[in-house]
């Protein structure tokens, strides 16, 4: 718990204390009870703060814990206070923080004996990110505005994650070409086992697979070629500079949120066919690996990938 002392206000205090004191002997009996009247006031208002914040209690709850891109939270919260006596002044203060939400609110409440006040929000998470959302912090005021204790309080913290959109089998056809043989390591060597396409043999040129029912059936002397027996693979590089020409923080946000959607979307196509991938994020020198094994760490990072780099890529 934090303290803090208004100036103004001990000055006042101190002058009171003085201006009482000055008049002491001037009031007959009640002289000495002028004398203390400062300190028994300040002291009643310091036990109504204490008191106040020994028995209040809250409760916040939101429509969902796990929200994703887009959707619109409600956000309840409940102060209650158990006393008899009525609370000091509390201000409740809450924080709305994360993509395209910005600032705190604060709202002051006095609650008098057992009662209790409610209430409620709405935000959307709009993008892909990371957001801390509800109460921040209590401060409790004494009526003369002396003294104020604040209590700070943990905000509940939402990770929204990119979308992943089904991508097309027939993607599959991308990444195949003439002579793959369904090997998964990657790379490519010479394989004379796979049959590529037959070319016509030039004069002095000479060759080890004629294709004698070609030169049989044309009459031009040919060959077979062979192909490279290679198996997929894919290197995907995701560019983290800012999108040019995108003035708009709205637009900014969703152009970069639909970037990051389509690398994950292929990175766990990928990963679910056992395609071996490299991944690299903006300007990191090392690549991850990326397998159905490592994906899902992979995409629970992604909710802190930001774009504000200046530069291209090495990787590209």
């Amino acid at each position: 718990m934090g303290i803090g002392v208004s100036p103004l206000g001990f000055g006042l205090f101190l002058f009171s204390l003085a201006l009482f004191n000055s008049l002491q002997g001037l009031a007959g009996p009640l002289s000495r009870f002028m004398v203390l009247f400062p300190l028994l006031v300040v002291g009643a208002f310091l036990i109504q703060v204490w008191y106040s914040y020994m028995l209040f209690g809250f409760h916040q709850e939101f429509s969902t814990d796990h929200p994703v891109r887009g959707e619109e939270l409600e956000y309840s919260f409940v102060i209650n206070y158990q006393g008899i006596l009525p609370t000091c002044g509390i201000v409740c203060q809450f924080t709305f923080k994360g993509p395209g939400l910005t600032g705190t609110g604060d709202r002051p409440v006095f609650l008098s004996g057992k009662s209790s006040k409610t209430w409620s929000f709405r935000f959307r998470c709009a993008y892909r990110g990371i957001y801390t959302v509800g109460i921040e912090r209590f401060i409790f005021k004494d009526c003369l505005g002396l003294f104020q204790f604040s209590f700070r309080v943990e905000p509940r913290t939402f990770y929204v994650y990119p979308e992943l959109f089904p991508l097309p089998e027939a993607l599959a056809s991308f990444f195949i070409g003439s002579g793959e043989t369904g090997m998964r390591s990657g790379g490519f060597q010479e394989d004379v086992g796979v049959f590529d396409s037959i070319y016509p043999l030039r004069h002095g040129e000479g060759s080890r697979q004629i294709a004698w029912k070609r030169f049989a059936a044309t009459g031009i002397p040919s060959a077979y070629r062979t192909a490279k027996a290679s198996a997929p693979a894919l290197r995907v590089v995701l560019d983290l500079r800012r999108p040019p020409f995108i003035n708009l923080e709205e637009d900014r946000l969703l152009a970069e949120d639909r970037a990051v959607s389509l690398v994950f979307s292929v990175l766990r196509y990928m990963a679910d066919r056992g395609i071996p991938t490299e991944f690299f994020c903006g300007s990191e020198a090392e690549a991850y690996s990326v397998s159905e094994s490592t994906f899902e760490g992979l995409y629970y990072r992604s909710t802190s990938i930001l774009f504000n780099e200046d530069h291209v890529p090495q990787a590209v």
